[in-house]
Protein backbone atom coordinates (compact mmCIF):
# COMPACT_ATOMS: atom_id res chain seq x y z
CA UNK A 1 0.00 0.00 0.00
CA UNK A 2 1.21 3.37 -0.85
CA UNK A 3 -0.40 5.93 0.83
CA UNK A 4 -3.34 4.21 1.36
CA UNK A 5 -3.78 3.47 -1.95
CA UNK A 6 -4.01 -0.52 -3.63
CA UNK A 7 -0.66 -1.29 -5.41
CA UNK A 8 -1.37 -3.87 -7.87
CA UNK A 9 2.20 -3.55 -8.96
CA UNK A 10 3.61 -5.08 -5.46
CA UNK A 11 0.45 -7.44 -5.18
CA UNK A 12 1.30 -8.95 -8.44
CA UNK A 13 4.98 -9.27 -7.45
CA UNK A 14 4.03 -10.79 -4.27
CA UNK A 15 1.98 -13.70 -5.59
CA UNK A 16 4.47 -14.74 -8.14
CA UNK A 17 6.74 -15.16 -5.62
CA UNK A 18 3.83 -16.99 -3.76
CA UNK A 19 3.18 -19.01 -6.64
CA UNK A 20 6.70 -20.21 -6.96
CA UNK A 21 6.49 -20.85 -3.69
CA UNK A 22 4.05 -23.30 -3.44
CA UNK A 23 5.04 -24.96 -7.09
CA UNK A 24 8.12 -26.28 -4.95
CA UNK A 25 7.22 -27.76 -2.25
CA UNK A 26 6.46 -31.26 -2.56
CA UNK A 27 3.55 -33.58 -2.54
CA UNK A 28 3.67 -34.46 1.01
CA UNK A 29 5.72 -32.70 3.23
CA UNK A 30 8.10 -34.80 5.30
CA UNK A 31 6.32 -35.81 8.78
CA UNK A 32 7.01 -34.06 12.22
CA UNK A 33 7.88 -37.11 14.60
CA UNK A 34 8.27 -37.06 18.55
CA UNK A 35 9.37 -40.00 20.94
CA UNK A 36 6.23 -40.04 23.66
CA UNK A 37 5.81 -41.92 26.75
CA UNK A 38 3.46 -42.16 29.33
CA UNK A 39 6.39 -43.04 32.10
CA UNK A 40 5.96 -45.18 34.67
CA UNK A 41 3.00 -45.49 37.28
CA UNK A 42 3.66 -45.75 41.57
CA UNK A 43 4.70 -49.35 40.99
CA UNK A 44 7.42 -48.44 38.93
CA UNK A 45 5.72 -50.11 35.90
CA UNK A 46 5.40 -48.78 32.56
CA UNK A 47 1.61 -46.77 32.37
CA UNK A 48 1.24 -48.14 28.96
CA UNK A 49 1.73 -51.17 26.64
CA UNK A 50 4.28 -50.08 24.39
CA UNK A 51 5.97 -48.19 26.54
CA UNK A 52 6.94 -45.63 23.89
CA UNK A 53 6.01 -44.71 20.65
CA UNK A 54 6.06 -42.31 17.63
CA UNK A 55 3.72 -39.32 17.63
CA UNK A 56 3.89 -38.26 13.45
CA UNK A 57 2.35 -35.58 12.21
CA UNK A 58 2.64 -34.42 8.29
CA UNK A 59 0.05 -32.13 5.82
CA UNK A 60 -0.17 -33.21 2.28
CA UNK A 61 -0.26 -30.65 -0.47
CA UNK A 62 -3.86 -29.95 -0.11
CA UNK A 63 -3.55 -28.93 3.54
CA UNK A 64 -4.98 -31.80 5.13
CA UNK A 65 -3.61 -33.20 8.35
CA UNK A 66 -2.42 -36.49 9.11
CA UNK A 67 -1.13 -38.19 11.90
CA UNK A 68 -1.37 -41.15 14.31
CA UNK A 69 0.72 -43.20 16.78
CA UNK A 70 3.62 -45.20 15.10
CA UNK A 71 6.21 -48.12 16.28
CA UNK A 72 9.61 -46.89 17.38
CA UNK A 73 12.89 -47.24 15.03
CA UNK A 74 16.31 -48.28 16.66
CA UNK A 75 17.99 -45.60 18.57
CA UNK A 76 17.16 -43.57 21.57
CA UNK A 77 14.83 -40.54 22.42
CA UNK A 78 13.67 -39.02 19.19
CA UNK A 79 16.45 -40.73 17.68
CA UNK A 80 13.74 -43.49 17.80
CA UNK A 81 11.86 -41.44 15.50
CA UNK A 82 13.43 -40.41 12.45
CA UNK A 83 10.92 -41.43 9.77
CA UNK A 84 11.67 -39.75 6.22
CA UNK A 85 8.33 -40.44 4.86
CA UNK A 86 4.68 -40.57 7.21
CA UNK A 87 4.22 -44.06 7.85
CA UNK A 88 1.18 -46.10 7.30
CA UNK A 89 0.57 -48.39 9.87
CA UNK A 90 -0.19 -46.85 13.44
CA UNK A 91 -0.21 -48.97 16.29
CA UNK A 92 -2.91 -48.78 19.20
CA UNK A 93 -1.46 -47.44 22.89
CA UNK A 94 -3.20 -49.40 25.60
CA UNK A 95 -2.68 -47.67 28.78
CA UNK A 96 -2.29 -49.50 32.19
CA UNK A 97 -5.44 -49.57 34.48
CA UNK A 98 -5.63 -46.92 37.13
CA UNK A 99 -4.65 -48.23 40.80
CA UNK A 100 -7.05 -46.46 43.09
CA UNK A 101 -6.83 -48.95 46.36
CA UNK A 102 -4.83 -48.23 49.17
CA UNK A 103 -2.65 -51.09 49.11
CA UNK A 104 -0.51 -50.27 52.52
CA UNK A 105 -0.69 -47.75 54.85
CA UNK A 106 1.98 -46.67 58.19
CA UNK A 107 1.78 -44.46 60.69
CA UNK A 108 4.38 -43.03 62.74
CA UNK A 109 3.87 -41.80 66.17
CA UNK A 110 7.26 -39.85 67.86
Amino acid sequence: MIEGLFDKEWADEQQKILDELEAGLPDVLPPICSRDTPGDGFSGKPMAEPSAFCYCSSRDSEGDMTDGNFPTMSGEGDMACTYSTMPTETISITMAPTETEITSCRLETR
